[in-house]
């Protein structure tokens, strides 16, 4: 008999062991063998007792677990014997605990927060949250279990993103945050990091917007200079006189707009559903929508990429065609058109608030409970779009109002 411990084989058996029309084993000592079947598999196990009762258990297949590997392993199974462990269990933890690290890393986890959440976000929504998850966090904390990431961890990354500019920080910032709540939520981390100050420059002024006049009929005119280029010139022309969104402006689309019927109708994302918006075109706006549409009006979009006709232009170029027709930011931006909108409306034109809250779509806090009506003040809203768009006109030419006002008098 062989003394425990001696080795009964070697890598050349192993390698040349042949399969038989039986099972059978090649033993190597300490309770190690190596099962042979008919087809040929050669699967490395080890035999134990635990409790009085004898089993075994599968260390891999050779040849992925060499010679050298299965003594290994047969040694760390007989050190949890010996420490009163069963091997089974322990083979059984180790697993789980690998399936729930995997599902429990940075990237698993904001898969599924993006996928739940995307519904209610509009399409530029998500195409800004995954470019930043793409670009700016995953590829740095991805791989790391959620649960043990710090606040460093994320203040790192927020700051890597401030090299393409604070508001690009800021989205990193808020996405980070969002998907913490989430996993905890879900019972992942038991711990959320604030991310408070950590991008302390980043200014509200991307939606700067002027209450005065004089300021706006400047804008106007510095507007009507840069019109004739292209569909970014138009969008921008339009923007002041329709004061949505600029994600909703950049999409419109011509199969929402009705010339005849003078209106605009289209889907707004709301947190757990969407509104049909419909805008008033007035006078000015059909007009040019309709020099828009002799170049556009074969596409999907009002505004289609000059590149690409088959997708619509960004929001980034309505803030980059704004600012180089001589606009400053910190005063206007295309989003600041709403807020400009809503002052000047009710100061200048003495219409009241909740005639322009229903045109931009908004619910009051005392009507969350009820169903947004679409039709709303609409008579009331089709007046307001058309004193609007002729108080526009007239900051910027007060001789083009008046030609404006005989046109109308004349159709009348």
């Amino acid at each position: 008999m062989r003394r425990k411990g001696n080795h009964l084989l070697t890598a050349t058996q192993l390698k040349n062991a042949k399969p038989k029309a039986k099972e059978y084993k090649l033993f190597d000592g300490d309770s190690l063998y190596c099962h042979i079947s008919p087809i040929g598999n050669k699967n490395w196990r080890v035999r134990y007792k635990h409790l009085g009762k004898e089993s075994a258990i599968s260390l891999g297949q050779y040849p992925a677990v060499s010679l050298a590997d299965a003594r290994k392993k047969r040694d760390e199974i007989k050190q949890q014997v010996a420490s009163g462990k069963n091997p089974v269990t322990v083979k059984e933890d180790k697993k789980r605990e690998l399936i729930e690290k995997t599902e429990n890393t940075f990237g698993a986890v904001s898969l599924k927060w993006f996928e739940e959440k995307r519904r209610n976000w509009s399409p530029a929504t998500i195409r800004k949250y995954s470019a930043s998850l793409k670009n700016d966090i995953e590829p740095w904390i991805a791989s790391r279990p959620i649960s043990e990431l710090t606040n460093r961890d994320y203040v790192t990354v927020i700051n890597r993103a401030k090299r393409d500019g604070y508001s690009a920080a800021d989205t990193v910032r808020k996405i980070c945050l969002q998907i913490q709540k989430y996993a905890k939520s879900q019972d992942r981390i038991t711990v959320v990091f604030p991310l408070i100050d950590t991008v302390t420059t980043v200014n509200v002024t991307h939606r700067a917007a002027t209450k005065d006049p004089d300021t706006l009929a400047d804008i106007l005119r510095k507007i009507d200079g840069y019109a004739g280029r292209g569909p970014v010139g138009k969008a921008l022309q339009l923007a002041p006189h329709l004061f949505v969104r600029p994600g909703e402006l950049v999409g419109m689309r011509w199969s929402d707009i009705c010339l005849e019927s003078k209106q605009w109708i289209f889907k707004v994302p709301k947190k757990k559903h969407s509104i049909d918006l419909i805008v008033p075109l007035s006078e000015p706006v059909i007009v040019m929508l309709k020099e828009i549409r002799l170049l556009t009006g074969n596409g999907i979009y009002v505004f289609p990429n000059e590149r690409d006709s088959k997708r619509h232009i960004v929001t980034a170029s309505l803030n980059a065609a704004l600012k180089q027709s001589g606009v400053d930011p910190s005063i206007q931006t295309p989003h600041g058109f709403r807020s400009t909108a809503q002052s000047m409306i009710h100061e200048k034109l003495g219409i009241g608030r909740h005639i322009t809250e229903a045109q931009l779509g908004h619910v009051p806090d005392k009507n969350l409970g009820r169903a947004y009506d679409r039709a709303e003040y609409l008579p009331e809203r089709r007046e307001m779009m058309s004193r609007w768009s002729g108080y526009l006109y007239g900051l910027r030419s007060p001789a083009e109002v008046i030609q404006l006002d005989e046109h109308r008098k004349k159709k009348a």
